[in-house]
């Protein structure tokens, strides 16, 4: 039985679970009976009249009750005062109609450091206050009267009012919580009027404006009223500091209607001025105006004070709440004498009172919906946590049951709705979900194990700065699907920052201001904003769980590192880096390949778009497409791309297909600004759903370069350990880190849950033994010298060690000649060595190729090529192997051997190398026409092996073009199964322009015997595919058909059609897709069904295989089918 909730849970006995400093219940109210939820737009007193009840559905609306706490933001203090669940709110009832307390979004406070007054907070997340109704067999909680209170020591008959102006119509630095509005030009103003009708006379009014400059040069504000100014100055804007706030105040005489003015000033005709907001406090009589008067005094606040209030122009209806304490409202003890009302309370502390005639008009709840029955406190736990918009719920509960089908997790599939109506009182708040997460921590560490403890949460949707929607146009829609968490600064784009991981600080010490908060579970995020999205992200999920792509890319690492140009001190602070973290893996797992693609180690070129390297760009799109289990970029980025050479493209990212996808780390600034309106760069890889990558850490707003490396090397130390899923990388990282505020920007996009599933068996060698020539017998031998041949047999490893006798199939190998000490080039001034800088690397690849495994068992032969450096010293052997029939894994590496010196007694011959060279496909004719992006494609063979190591001067395979230009593709030969004497090598070309072209090939074999060839092809823009050959197999057919289709665009992007006709010409089936094959030899299924999905008859088809690249139109080839009846 699957574990996901279904939201209607089993219901367990009401009872109260301590856990921390927090208590929970074991049932939610709304766990049974008929609930309704409302909501209210600002603080006051509500009505809820009984045919407006009758009409939600409750037939005896004398028996409703009303839980809530309204809309104010939650508190981000664990350890501040918590209301579980829904408590009850007190009623006052009259002959037909109930009133009772409700709150807003708006929560007012009172400061009395420097000049007191009211100031307010407002809800980021919401604008309503929420409350729910339901009815009970009697009456619920109502109203209480207060004890009375008789012997006062202080009198009072006014009380200060408030109001506020806030207009929520920008962010000006695209991030953080607070918005603002009312934009001044530059030398104009803006007009503002507040009304008190109680004000007293002879006081003084107190108005307040907090404004905000975004102009790159000095301006200033001006508060006016009442014949009163206050100016101040405001510094220009640089850097990240995108705003530059201050604060106004003039305290001018009370009257009925102030009218206050902002000017805002600036020599700058483009500049512009903003306003917070504006507030006004004024002392005002307590005196009843309308249906109800809020008031508060703070002058009579002091120990042991009782205070007489005074309430005049009241009537024999006019009654007092004291609602301080929303939840226990109390009615006071009035006496009426005249029109006045008086009363005495306590006021040792600031008391909040509202007065009302209960007769008269109130505004009434706003009806949202009707509420099924919930209980997300009766859950018991969960592993892994899913939190979704509605909208993709049924995909969430996919990627759920993957999980549980998979991993053997336990899940939790909730919409944040259902969270907020237990965990915020219906009112959306980004802490009511790390509420709910803390709830469930809590109780796993107070349980006896009962309870799970929650290890990963995913966020399934996108998300926003403008968590409101407010700034939400038609051509930009709110892509708010998720919450986000902001913090409160909106002017400096370094700290105003989004983070997910505030979801994950769920221990009582940790708040939202803490840099040294703990994160307790991985958070992750996908960020779709669509159900197309939604599917794709299941579908590629499903894929890697699958783990179908099998294959050696488990074991490589690929590091692609900017150069810093625009800091010439600290110009190779990213390769620095970049070599701790080659050490740190070294050091801790020496079986991961690492690709170093350091950019000032390749030829910068500059032309009429900037500076380039196009040879990283190649390299790096060869690594994405052959797969790396983890691709690390440190340098510069924006939200669309990486470094100033735009070494990766948001068009690039988009246009990857990739099917082998590993975790990519950008350790660099803002690239996965998931929060904003257009789409960044590390969302395009995580939503690409037929590339990119399966998880994508980097900022989400300017970060720093040493923090970035601290934290990055953290990352690897974590990716390291084989247990750990994708989103304990980030989470132990951060957690290493310990106080820090840069690591705050850090975000994982992808589902925190994902495990890499990396080998679980072991490769060691057992013997390594040479012979100087062929008729020599071998021997052992620990020394691998130039030109001697190597056999080295070993095993597969199960965890302890044993040999796996089970394990039979093939295994790559890579030979390395000795680490090396290399040079940069210095690209920032090519006229001298003083940005040339060094780096270690395993540049000589001596071997590559595929060996086979039987019985847990491996031997295999190669030769060492001449050209190696001839000092002793370690090599360096990397192995992958996989089983053909279980789908095992192991891995190992081995550096016990040295490399150096020469064989004297090598087998000796002048030939060289067989080769066969074509481009696209075997059927290539020299002189043919070709695509823009053709594949050149070698197939090599030599008795002596093929050169391949770099290490001699002038050895090197390569391919030079007409123009002049080399290219050297050492690293691109591998040898061919169980083979030491051929293999072959590929190179593509990209976007060549229309024309004729010459290549000429040359390689080596390990005596530095030669050959060339030379090939000549035309490039034909749009050029249609040539399809070679296709075929149905079996034909006939009875059961299904697979078609194969040979055509001539290897390792490029091809759409396809596959049309099935009767002999009448009528189309029966159309089969279509697109796809990325390497060796350009796609087959597709056919199960003999027509479009409706009916068996077609028996006899004779026409199948017609059509297909076109994104350049190209289609072209197509037909052939004949006959089907068998069943």
């Amino acid at each position: 039985m699957r574990n996901i909730l279904l939201l209607i849970l089993t219901l367990f006995a009401s009872a109260q679970l301590t856990a921390g400093v927090r208590e929970y219940a074991n049932k939610s109210v709304l766990s049974e009976g008929k609930w309704v939820k409302v909501k209210v737009s600002q603080t006051g007193v509500h009505q809820l009249t009984y045919s407006d009840l009758k009409a939600m559905g409750f037939d005896d609306p004398s028996k409703v009750r009303v839980f809530g706490y309204g809309g104010e933001m939650l508190s981000e203090n664990l350890y501040s005062d918590y209301i579980d669940d829904l408590p009850e709110v007190p009623l006052y009832q009259g002959s037909d109609f109930f009133l009772f307390y409700a709150k807003g979004s708006i929560k007012w406070k009172y400061s009395a450091s420097g000049k007191p007054r009211f100031t307010f907070e407002e809800n980021p997340y919401s604008d309503d206050g929420y409350y729910f109704i339901t009815s009970a067999k009697s009456a619920g909680k109502r109203i209480a009267a207060e004890q009375v209170y008789t012997d006062a020591n202080t009198e009072v008959s006014t009380y200060t009012d408030y109001k506020m102006i806030k207009k929520d119509e920008i962010n000006i630095a695209h991030g953080g919580r607070n918005l603002y509005g009312d934009m001044i030009t530059a030398n104009n103003s803006r007009s503002y009027s507040f009304s008190f009708p109680n004000f007293t006379e002879g006081t003084t009014a107190d108005v307040v404006a907090t404004v905000v400059s975004t102009a790159e040069t000095k301006s200033s504000f001006t508060l006016s009223s009442g014949g009163i100014s206050d100016s101040k100055n405001l510094s220009a804007i640089s850097g990240y500091t995108k705003g530059v706030g201050s604060v106004l105040s003039v305290n001018i005489d009370a009257s009925s209607r102030i009218n206050a003015s902002l000017k805002y000033s600036s020599s700058l005709a483009t500049a512009k001025g903003y306003v917070d907001h504006i507030i006004a406090n004024m002392t005002c009589d307590i005196k009843m105006v309308g249906s109800s008067l809020s008031f508060r005094n703070t002058e009579c606040v002091g120990y042991t004070n009782m205070t007489k209030f005074t309430v005049k122009n009241s009537g024999q209806n006019t009654i007092v709440w004291n609602v301080t304490n929303a939840l226990d409202v109390r009615q006071m003890q009035t006496s009426l004498s005249g029109d006045e009302l008086s009363f005495v309370a306590p006021t040792e502390t600031l008391q909040e009172f509202v007065a009302i005639n209960p007769s008269g008009t109130f505004p009434k709840p706003d009806f949202v919906s009707d509420v099924k029955n919930q209980n997300l406190h009766g859950f018991d736990g969960a592993d892994l946590v899913i939190v979704t918009n509605k909208a993709f719920e049924s995909q969430a509960y996919q990627i759920a049951s993957l999980h549980e089908d998979f991993d053997n997790m336990t899940t939790l599939v909730v919409t944040p709705d259902v969270i907020y109506n237990e965990f915020s009182s219906g009112t959306p708040d980004a802490t009511a979900i790390r509420a709910f997460m803390k709830m469930l921590f809590d109780r796993s560490l107070e349980s006896d194990g009962s309870f799970i403890k929650p290890k990963y949460l995913l966020l399934f949707g996108d998300g926003s700065y403008d968590n409101k929607g407010v700034l939400a146009t038609k051509n930009s829609p709110a892509r708010n699907f998720v919450l986000t968490y902001q913090e409160t600064n909106s002017l400096d784009e370094t700290k105003a920052i989004c983070m997910d991981d505030y979801y994950s600080h769920l221990e009582d010490c940790s708040t939202y201001v803490s840099n040294s908060a703990v994160s307790n579970i991985g958070v992750g995020r996908l960020p779709v904003s669509n159900a197309t999205e939604a599917d794709n992200m299941v579908a590629k999920i499903e894929n890697f769980m699958k783990d179908t792509n099998k294959g050696d890319w488990k074991n490589k690492v690929c590091f692609v590192i900017d150069d810093n140009e625009g800091s010439p001190s600290s110009y190779h602070i990213f390769l620095n880096a970049a070599e701790q973290l080659s050490k740190t893996i070294y050091d801790t797992d020496n079986s991961y390949e690492i690709k170093k693609l350091y950019y000032d180690a390749y030829t910068r070129v500059v032309g009429s778009n900037g500076a380039r390297y196009p040879e990283i760009s190649r390299l790096m799109a060869e690594q994405i497409d052959n797969g790396v289990a983890l691709l690390n970029y440190i340098g510069h980025s924006n939200t669309t791309g990486w470094s100033a050479e735009r070494t990766m493209s948001q068009n690039e990212m988009s246009g990857l297909f990739n099917k082998i996808q590993g975790v990519w780390v950008s350790s660099s600034c803002e690239f996965s600004r998931f929060d904003a309106p257009t789409e960044s760069g590390g969302e395009t890889l995580i939503l690409n759903p037929y590339g990119g990558g399966i998880g994508v850490v980097s900022s989400t707003r300017t970060a720093y370069a040493n923090e970035n490396n601290t934290l990055n090397n953290h990352f690897v130390n974590a990716f390291l350990v084989k247990e750990n899923r994708i989103g304990d990388f980030l989470k132990e990282a951060k957690n290493a880190m310990g106080y820090d505020s840069n690591k705050r920007c850090f975000s994982l996009l992808g589902d925190p849950a994902l495990s890499l599933m990396r080998p679980d068996y072991s490769v060691s060698v057992s013997s390594i033994k040479t012979r100087g020539n062929i008729s020599d017998e071998y021997k052992e031998s620990d020394t691998l010298k130039a030109l001697s041949r190597v056999l080295i047999s070993g095993s597969v490893n199960d965890s302890q060690k044993n040999i796996a006798s089970d394990f039979s199939g093939s295994m790559n190998v890579v030979i390395y000649d000795k680490k090396q000490v290399l040079s940069t080039k210095g690209n920032l001034d090519l006229s001298s060595d003083k940005y040339v800088t060094t780096y270690t690397d395993y540049p000589n690849k001596l071997f590559s190729g595929v060996v086979e495994i039987i019985d847990g068992k491996f031997s295999f032969d190669f030769i060492v090529p001449k050209d190696i450096n001839y000092q002793y010293g370690a090599g360096r052997m990397v192995f992958y192997a996989i089983d053909n029939v279980n789908g095992y894994e192991a891995k190992g590496y081995s550096e016990d051997f040295v490399i150096g010196g020469s064989n004297d007694n090598a087998n000796w011959e002048n030939e060289g190398p067989n080769v066969n060279v074509f481009v696209n496909s075997d059927f290539f004719k020299d002189g043919s026409k070709v695509n823009e992006s053709p594949l050149f494609f070698a197939e090599i063979s030599d008795e002596n092996g093929i050169n391949s190591s770099g290490c001699g001067i002038g050895h090197d395979i390569t391919l030079t073009t007409q123009d002049g230009n080399t290219i050297v593709l050492n690293s691109d030969f591998v040898y061919d199964m169980g083979s030491c004497t051929s293999g072959s090598v590929s190179y593509k070309f990209k976007d060549l322009a229309e024309g004729k072209y010459t290549l000429t090939f040359k390689v080596w074999d390990l005596l530095n015997n030669s050959t060339t060839k030379t090939l000549n092809f035309t490039v034909v823009k749009g050029l249609p595919i040539n399809i070679g050959e296709i075929s149905a197999s079996p034909n006939p057919a009875k059961e299904s058909v697979k078609f194969t289709i040979k055509y001539d665009r290897p390792d490029e992007l091809t759409f396809y059609k596959v049309r099935i006709y009767d002999l009448n010409g009528r189309m029966l089936k159309e089969l279509e897709g697109k796809d990325k094959v390497e060796n350009a030899s796609m087959t597709l299924d056919w199960d003999l069904t027509d479009s409706n999905g009916r068996r077609v008859d028996a006899g004779v088809y026409v199948y017609r295989m059509m297909m076109k690249t994104e350049s190209s139109d289609f072209s197509g080839k037909s052939e004949k089918i006959m089907v068998l009846p069943q």
